[in-house]
């Protein structure tokens, strides 16, 4: 089935009239138990995918994160500090962290497919600036992350450096959503 399949071609796949496709659609969509999103393939369309890092003074970290969040060009914002106090034990999650690796040049290609490759890995993107190689990761614990730190990340080609910093909060993600009160 085609992703973009109208209700007529879904009711025929289903043995089903295009009146009660659409009618469960509009009951799924109304209780929230049906999200149906859209996210534009930036280069794909010929743009270029940013991932920009910015250091806040004390106390003004938190509007620039909701004001980031606003915008609709924003896909995601995390705020960091270097602690850990994150609750996602309903996923096993309890240390989510972003990392920023310097990897020499001629390794970039090679580090960077081995590090979306690892598990813990959800997201990774060569960057440009002091780091050239970007990545979210997620771990169960602490001791899980100080493992990876000293094993599989240390054994990437051309390491130079990593940067750990712990996500204690997340203000907005690709496709989430809450339904309001």
């Amino acid at each position: 089935m085609a992703p973009r399949a109208s209700f007529r071609q879904l009711a025929g796949a289903l043995e089903v009239s295009d009146q009660t496709i659409a009618r469960r659609y509009r009951r799924l969509a109304e209780t929230a138990a049906l999200r149906v999103f859209g996210l534009i393939d930036g280069p794909r369309a010929g743009w270029v995918d940013w991932l920009v890092r910015l250091q806040a003074t004390p106390g003004s970290a938190q509007r620039i994160a909701d004001t980031l969040a606003r915008r609709p060009d924003t896909r995601w914002v995390r705020l960091l500090y270097f602690d850990i106090d994150i609750d996602e034990s309903v996923l096993g999650v309890s240390a989510s962290v972003m990392l920023w690796l310097k990897i020499e040049p001629a390794s970039l290609e090679a580090a960077g497919r081995a590090v979306a490759a690892h598990p813990e890995i959800p997201f990774a993107a060569a960057t440009t600036g002091a780091t050239n190689l970007a990545a979210s990761a997620v771990f169960r614990d602490t001791r899980q992350l100080y493992a990876y730190l000293t094993t599989r990340l240390a054994d990437l080609p051309g390491l130079q450096s990593v940067e750990s910093a712990p996500i204690i909060g997340t203000f907005k993600r690709t496709g989430s959503w809450e339904a309001a009160p």
